[in-house]
């Protein structure tokens, strides 16, 4: 459904495709995603190839999580996603 939408607007529009990657975890989930870090989907990269790409671990990734979404620090300082 997501790229159906995201196609039409981009149909409408002159526009630069970005490949954007998403994990949304919590402290209470971020140990579900340890099954698929080496899970190679189609011809693209493993979670951990992707990651190791960008010179991330998992595990510094897994420690920008907390409790809540809200609490995401994505840049991997002290500051949240809310700040």
């Amino acid at each position: 459904m997501i790229g159906s939408i995201g196609n039409t607007v981009l149909a409408g529009q002159a526009s630069q495709p970005i490949t954007l990657a998403l994990m949304v975890m919590t402290t209470a989930t971020k140990g579900l995603v340890d099954p698929f870090v080496n899970m190679r989907i189609s011809n693209g990269p493993t979670l951990a190839e992707f990651l190791e790409s960008m010179g991330l671990l998992l595990d510094e990734v897994k420690a920008r999580y907390d409790d809540t979404a809200f609490a995401w620090r994505p840049f991997g300082t002290r500051k949240t996603i809310m700040d």
